[in-house]
This record gives structure tokens, sequence and C-alpha cells, in this order.
């Protein structure tokens, strides 16, 4: 019995080329079905290491490239021979580049693709089927047909628009293609042994060039290691693939069994070459099953994730009808090229490695020596590509463009995360000035944007991007243009200067892409670009950059209707018209969409739909609407709103005591995850599903509840059940299913349920008294730090709140110029120490009460910065802060009253040498107390709940302390989720 589906793309393979690929296509809307071999993701590392051209892709899939506690930026890559000499020594790894990444990122590949995986789960266009293997791809005409079997023998037809395989190494769609692998001449046998280890590796990287046993030792992530030993003459590949063989190479290069352990071993064929065709019609190849290569170039995952970008954007155009499917025929042209440059790099380290006869090593040692006299050393080229969609003539063609840092309405980012990543034409001057309404129009049809950079510091009329970074102004000048098109793989598809050689960049896009372009009724001038920014702004919630389009005078007429809540009337002047906007978006979480722009004279007329949600009710629906919108010098001056309030007042009405309702039991929800946790449930799946009443006899379940519980566990999206098994989502698999993992957050949600729980329930009685109603109303802390299970309960619960802020605290570039750090009230040390595992230049202190010593010696164990990470006891209310060129103050003020955080600045600014920095993390409150506060509050409301800490504070208050303090140079910035920075210099 055959079952048939239908889907618009399959895909076969779900590795992390086949994730990303999968994950690129479904956020952009497409429908994806995936097939894959394995009934489970492979849970050790192959690849141990991307580029930061990988990372920038990754970045676009919504996964962060620096992969919290399973990344960091790679240390130097030292290539010696059998005495030590130094042949090659590519340094510099770590440093962030053009693509705003680390240039090298080591990882720890299981924790790439559970991040990958829990990403794709959460995207409802994507399915993906484990345990089917693929026994046939057909095409016919403009459908593929693909045949599986499943777990259980059954077999599923899937017909679909495209096929991609992404099987990897031994593809059975490139079986299917009968398209020949072409070798290039490239052979070895090597031991590969991954090991587990807490030691610190000087150099990071290091190749061994010695003729008697070539060998490689890598970082692979914090706290993983890559051992390689190649088979040498005589020896079978029986002997070297034994436990016994891979220790007694591991203790030949200085390991040991007491503090290491071997994760796996096995004997892998470096190989290269790469598939004949990459494409047939409907049936493509990407990663391992288009191209192979040996792994001293670092290329093999980096070239797979490119596939899987190049192949992503180029799809989303064909089924949107944007683009022709000839278009694919540059897939292959692209790529190929690219690959084979790759190949041929790291071909040619393999030879330099690979060398088994001692004469010729010895020469090859004197080549590479001669060749490095009076060299920098070597550098990792960044290749360009040749041929395809681009723009003939266009010397820039072809360049990989910057991902510069930019900042625009208040906010400093990368480039990509502030343009978008479709098309992006970046330009020196005002894009109207470069293309008329018309290719603009184009541009936007296409998913682009139009993006004015101007220099850091510099007037312009805040739709504008300032070049923070100092990296794209020059990118431009460096092409002699003003104008540069980049495509959504981040390649440039060609320059220009002035006017026509704008447009004939967007004429020569369209007339490659075979584009049918929806162009809107317009007749369009200078605020009409601005206007389409306003609204894509305003959309995602960006209202900074949105209210940017208005003049200091301007103002926004909202329709009557709506005075009871403030959405009627009219607001004057860009902070007036942000908070009306503001409140908008609280309430309706509206996303409006333009249908039509009309331009005339100085007037822009937009037709649009937008889609509302009350935020009390959950209610949908949409509301037509037009803006009147008014123009002078350059910027809006007024806007006129009507629309029928008729819609949006049943959004805010309609069964709202619904709404009422649900936030009157929303506990239940968090009691019912904080009781998994507290049973065990999550660790009891780690080996897998279970039997309801197998897992309810291993975690103590009465019959009376025990089902009703599974079955609201499995309805939350906490557990899968299936055939009456319950097993782990990716989600729970990854954050609760092992204590001894890092992230878990187990601790954290245990925490929360026997503690705050407790004390919120008693607000009433801290609203009317003022005092803490947990620990007895103690001093903050001194409770917790009196009772060592209660501390290490806390500990646990703060080093899963911080898991987002780790990561996004080592990613500050600032740390580039600090040697030592001291973290106060540091706990068990997680967050120091992914900063130090992510910047191998720094050494740190944690000072925190001494009972807090424990959790954190075997924390920075955990991270391996033992060696550069100590701890120091004492009460920072009564004793000076130990020295270091920064002092982190980490979710601490927020703790105590005005009177100690002003003591605590001191002493930090007493820590401090001249040009110190002091790093201040915490939840601020706007000056307004409104909707965006909201976070700020409830964190103040805890302080005086469960703390007696508090009041939360706003940006001004930390600002003066500062200053009268000492420090200068404040600056307040975005960080992770809710959490604002401030740093200031002494």
């Amino acid at each position: 019995m055959t079952s048939r589906r239908e889907t618009e793309i399959v895909i076969v393979g779900y590795g992390p080329v086949g994730q990303v690929l999968a994950v690129l296509l479904a956020q952009a809307g497409r429908e994806v079905l995936v097939l894959e071999r394995w009934p489970d993701p492979y849970p050790l590392p192959r690849a141990v290491a991307y580029d930061a051209e990988s990372a920038r892709i990754l970045a676009t899939t919504g996964v962060d490239p620096s992969l919290g506690p399973n990344g960091r930026p790679l240390g130097d890559y030292v290539w010696r021979n059998q005495d030590g000499v130094e042949l090659l020594a590519f340094t510099g790894l770590h440093e962030v580049g053009p693509q705003g990444w680390p240039a090298v990122t080591s990882m720890y590949q299981p924790g790439l693709e559970d991040a990958l995986i829990a990403r794709g789960a959460e995207l409802p266009g994507l399915t993906v089927l484990r345990g089917h293997e693929v026994i046939d791809v057909a095409a016919d005409g403009d459908t593929v047909t693909v045949t599986a079997t499943g777990p259980a023998g059954e077999r599923l037809s899937v017909t679909a628009s495209w096929a991609i395989g992404c099987d990897g190494a031994n593809s059975a769609v490139r079986r299917a293609l009968g398209t020949p692998f072409e070798e290039r001449g490239f052979s070895h046998d090597w031991l590969i042994c991954d090991i587990t280890t807490g030691k610190h590796y000087d150099p990071d990287n290091l190749q061994i060039c010695d003729p008697a046993r070539p060998r490689t030792s890598v970082a692979a992530g914090p706290g993983h290691r890559r051992w390689e030993f190649m088979r040498i003459a005589g020896e079978t590949l029986e002997e070297l693939n034994t436990p016994e063989a891979a220790w007694r190479l591991l203790e030949l290069g200085g390991e040991s069994r007491a503090e290491a352990t071997l994760d796996r071993h096995a004997v892998y064929t470096f190989r290269a070459g790469h598939a004949a065709r990459w494409r047939d019609g409907r049936i493509l190849l990407a990663g391992d099953a288009a191209h192979l290569m040996p792994p001293f170039a670092g290329q093999g995952l980096c070239s797979g994730f490119r596939d899987a970008r190049n192949l992503a954007w180029k799809l989303n155009l064909i089924q949107d009808g944007r683009a022709d499917a000839d278009l694919l025929d540059t897939y292959t042209e692209e790529r190929r090229a690219h690959v084979q440059a790759a190949i041929d790099r790291s071909v040619e380290l393999g030879r330099v490695i690979c060398e088994p006869d001692p004469a010729a090593a010895a020469a090859r040692d004197a080549e590479l020596l001669a060749a490095r006299a009076g060299d920098d050393g070597p550098v990792l080229e960044v290749q360009r590509l040749h041929g395809g969609l681009l723009h003939q003539g266009s010397a820039a063609a072809g360049d990989l463009a910057p991902n510069g840092t930019v900042t625009r309405g208040g906010r400093t980012a990368r480039l990509d995360e502030i343009a978008g990543t479709g098309f992006v034409l970046l330009t020196s001057v005002p894009p109207e000035t470069l293309l008329d309404p018309a290719r603009l129009d184009l541009l936007a049809s296409l998913g682009g944007r139009a993006v004015h950079v101007v220099p850091a510091g510099g007037d312009h009329d805040g739709r504008a991007v300032a070049d923070t970074g100092e990296t794209l102004l020059p990118f431009l000048a460096g092409h002699d243009a003003q104008a540069v098109l980049i495509r959504p793989d981040f390649y440039v598809y060609g320059a220009a200067t002035g006017p026509d050689g704008t447009a004939a960049l967007l004429d020569g896009l369209r007339d490659r892409l075979g584009a049918r372009t929806k162009t809107r009724r317009t007749a369009m001038g200078n605020g009409s670009d601005a206007v389409r920014g306003f609204y894509a702004d305003w959309g995602r919630g960006d209202l900074d950059a949105a209210v940017a389009v208005f003049g200091p005078e301007a103002v926004w007429h909202a329709p009557p209707g709506l005075e009871d809540v403030e959405l009627s009337g009219v607001a004057k002047g860009p902070e007036e018209i942000g908070e009306l906007l503001a409140r908008e978006h609280a309430l309706l979480e509206s996303r409006p969409e333009p249908d039509e722009i009309v331009e005339a004279d100085d007037r822009v007329v937009v037709f649009g739909t937008a889609a509302l949600r009350g935020s009390l009710t959950g209610v949908t629906g949409t509301a037509p609407f037009t803006h009147v919108w008014r123009f002078a010098g350059g910027q809006a001056v007024e806007v006129t709103g009507r629309h029928t309030t008729g819609p949006v007042r049943e959004l805010l009405a309609a069964d709202g005591g619904d709404g009422l309702r649900g936030l009157s039991t929303d506990f239940m929800l968090s009691q019912v995850l904080r009781s998994a946790v507290d049973l065990g449930v999550f660790p009891a799946l780690a080996d897998g599903p279970l039997p309801a009443a197998e897992l309810a006899d291993r975690v103590g379940l009465h019959p009376r509840g025990a089902l009703d519980f599974l079955d609201t566990l499995a309805a939350l999206g906490l557990l899968a059940r299936a055939d009456g098994r319950y097993g782990t989502t990716p989600v729970t698999a990854r954050y609760l299913a092992d204590p001894d993992a890092d992230p878990y957050l187990g601790g954290l949600l245990g925490y929360v349920g026997r503690h705050w729980y407790w004390s919120w329930g008693r607000l009433p009685e801290a609203l009317r008294t003022g005092e803490s109603q947990s620990y007895g109303g103690a001093a903050p802390y001194d409770a917790i730090h009196a009772d060592p299970e209660v501390a290490a309960d806390f500990q646990r619960a703060m080093a899963g709140a911080s898991t987002a802020l780790r990561a996004a605290l080592a990613g500050l570039d600032l740390w580039q110029g600090v040697r030592t750090v001291t973290d106060i009230g540091c706990a068990d040390g997680a967050l120091l120490s992914r900063v130090l595992a992510t910047h191998p230049h720094l050494t740190g202190t944690g000072f925190d009460l001494p009972t807090a010593e424990p959790g954190f010696r075997r924390a920075v164990a955990r991270y391996g910065t033992a060696d550069r990470l100590r701890f120091a006891g004492g009460d920072f209310r009564t004793d000076p802060f130990p020295p270091a060129d920064a002092v982190l103050l980490a979710h601490v003020l927020i703790d105590w009253d005005e009177d100690v955080r002003r003591l605590l600045l001191r002493r930090a600014f007493d820590a401090l040498p001249e040009g110190g920095t002091v790093l201040i993390v915490d939840t601020l409150v706007e000056d307004a107390r409104d909707a965006a506060s909201a976070a700020g509050l409830l964190v103040s409301l805890h302080m005086l709940v469960d703390q007696r800490g508090g009041p939360s504070y706003t940006a001004g208050e930390v600002t003066g302390w500062l200053a009268d303090a000492g420090f200068r140079d404040v600056r307040v910035r975005a960080l992770s989720g809710f959490d604002r920075l401030v740093t200031a210099t002494r």
C-alpha cells in the first residue's frame, strides 16, 4: 500500500544543509516536506567550524550564529612539522570582520543542529518525516515524485514542484539523477576521534605535518576536541579503528583518560570531487550530495550553507512568480565554480599535511619556510562569484558585500538586521535621485529595499542609516560607485554611478529574472519611498525608525470614534506620534500594508489594509485605511487618517471577558510546566519515548491524574505524543531533558515555581505593607545564602535565566580592548565563563558570597575557563571590588535601593583604572511608564514582593548616579530580550 502526499518543495536529508535550506524556504512561506532516512538526529559532531559568511547565513534563519554554549570564536590555526617548526599560521580568526561575525566560529555540531531543528519546529509550513528512506526520484514535466519507505516498510509517494537532495556523500538523489561523481585525485584514510575535555590548548588548532603520522588537533566547540590521525602504510582499517588504537594515539598527543572522554572514533576517507550535474530540471543537489572536500580548509559545511542560501532565494522568487525557472540555471554555474576553488584550496593544504615520505616532507618544509620569509602569513581568502546572475561590465559584480554596523532611529545593528536580507540597493546619495518611482517599485516588488548610507555623526533626514562601523561608504567609494545592488545571498549583483547606471542595474536584473513584477498604480516622487519605509517599520514594531520620517512640527490627525482608548485626536511632533502608534500597536498589534500609493504635488495618498489582533481578546480581523500625507522640505509634516472604527471597536470589545478570564488562569500553565520539571518528566524521556503507564511509574504519578497531566503537556506542545507513547519535543529535549547540560532551564522553572509563585500569591499584602513576602522578610539574598540547598537552587535558576544574556554579552565588541574583567554577584560564573570562552585573551574574577564558590567551580570547569577565571569571596556591600579593566554588574543594581546602588557604582569606580569600563545590565523602565515599560514594571513589583529590592529605574536615573560617581561617556543600548546595557568610562 502506498500513501500519497503533495507539497511545494521536498528536501531529502535533514542534516545542517537540509535544515538551513528548509528553514529559509519555510520562513518565506513555502510548504516544505523533508524526508530523512534516520529516525533521530545524529548525536555526535562531524563538522567543527564555520566561517563568517556561513554565520551570516545562519543569522538569516533566526539562529544565533554564536550558538551560546555550543560555539565560540576560533583561535589561531597553526601548522608545524614533526620537530615543532612552524610552517603556516592562520591568525586573527576570532576577530569580527566585514561579514559582521568572527572569521571562524568553533562549534559543537549537535548544538547547531538542535538550534536549527528547534527553529524549523516553529515554522508551520515545514514538515519533517524521519525514518523515511528515499528509493526513487522521478521528474514529470512541472512536478517531481519522490518515493520513500517508512519506518514500518510502508511506501510514501510525494509529489512536489521541486526536489532537492541534501542527503550527503552517498546521496540517493544523486544516484537517481544518474550523474557521475568526478573525483579530484585525493583520497586518504584518517581516524577521527572526538573527545570531551576541559583542557586549554595552545595553539587552539594544530596540524602536525609529521611524515611518520600526520595528525590534527582542533577545537570542536566549548569543551570538545577533534583529533585526526592519518592511516600509515602497512596499517589496516581494522587495526586503526578500535578504542585501544584511538587511546594509544590520543595519549601520544598528550591526552589522558583521566581528563578526557572518548565520545567516538571512526575512520573516514577524505575525498575531493563534485557531481557532474547539480540540476536536472526540477531535481537539484546541495551540500555533500553535490561536492566533497578534505577538511583542512574548513569549507565543506560552509559550501553547503552557501548552496542552501543560493537555492533558497532563487526558489522563493520563482515560486512567488517573480522570476522564471531558468534562473536556477545560474545555481550550478555559480556554485560549482565557487566550490571548485574551495576544493582546490583544501586539496592544496591536504597535500601539505598528508605527505608520508620524509625526504619529500623535508623539501616541503623548506619551500614553505622560504615562502614565509618576509610574509605576514597566509590569510583565509574570500572567493568571489564568477559568472551567473551578475551585471555585465561591473567590476564589483561577484564581490561579497560587507555586513557593517549601522545606526538608524537610535538602533545600532548589523546591516542585515536593519535592511533585511532581500535585494538591497546601497546608495551614498538619496535613492530617489538615482531611480525613478517605477524602478523603486520594481525593487520593492522583488522584496528589495533601497538603503541610503551617510557618514556616522552627519546630518541626514532620519530615513538614512549612519555608517557607524565605517565599512559601507568605503566599500561604495572603493568601487567608485554611488549605488551597489546586493543579492539576497550577500554577493554584489553590480555597482553604478548616476541615474542612468543605476537604472541599468535594475533593468538588467528585471530582464535576467524574467520577472513578472507587480506594479502599483502610482505617480510617485520624493515622499513615496519614505512612506513605504514607514509602514514597513511600523508593521514590525520598530517605531523609533518609523517616526524618523516626521519633521519636528509634524501633526498626525487620528480619526474620531476611539477617544476612550486614546486612539483618536491630534498628535504633535515625532514623540507624540510615536506614542500614538505605540498605543495602537499595543492594543491592536496592527500591521498596516499599503495596497496602493498615489502621489500628486506635495501629497501622498495611501490606500491600505491593516491586519489587526486585539491584544486582550485575541480576536483577529482587518480594517481598511486611508492616510493622506503632506511633505515639505523632504519631511512629513502632516498625516490625516481615515478609517471606519467599527472593525476596530469589535476587536477591542469582542468577548473581552474571555481575555480577562484567560489572564486569571494563566498560572495553571506555569504550574503544569513547573510540576513536570520537579517530577523529572523530561529527564525520564531522555533516552526516548515511553508508554504512558511506564512514564507515570518512573516519575511516580498517581493514576488519577497521570493521563490528564501527560496529555496536558502534549496539548501545550511540551511533550510529543504518538501511538500512545510520550517523548520530548526538540525544545524540551534541548532545555529540560538533561540537568547537567548547558543551557538547562529546569533550575529556573523549578525555582520560580517553588519560591516566586508563593511570594507572588501574597502580592496584595506586599502592596499594602511595602514589605517583602519571601524568606520571612529578610534582607535581599541573606536568607538565600544562609541555606546551602536554597543557594544552589538559586544558582541553577540564575544560570537558566541568563542563557540568552550570556551570548549577547559575549558578542560585544568592547571586549577587544579589555584584558581583565570582574563580575560582581557572579553566582555560578556561567555568565563570565561564556565571555572568557568567547574571548581567549581575557582573564576574570567572579566576586560573590563564599557560599557561591562550589557552584562557581563546577561551572568554570564545564566551560574550560578554570585557568583564566578565579573566585573571590566577599560581600560587595562591605568589601572593595577586585580591580579589573572592566566591572560587570548584571542584574545587581535592581536588587537594591538607591543608596546601595550609588555605593556599588562608587566601588566600581574605585576598582577601575583610568579608561576602564563599567557594564550594567538590567531591565529599565521608560520615563513614560507605558506599555514599553511593562517588563521593567513587573521586575520592579518582583523586587518588592520577593527581594525587598528595587524599584526599577530609568536610563536617566542611572546616568545621573554614574555621573555622581565620576563616570563619563554613558551609553544605553538594547542587549537581550528586555535587558538594556549601560556602559560608562572612568
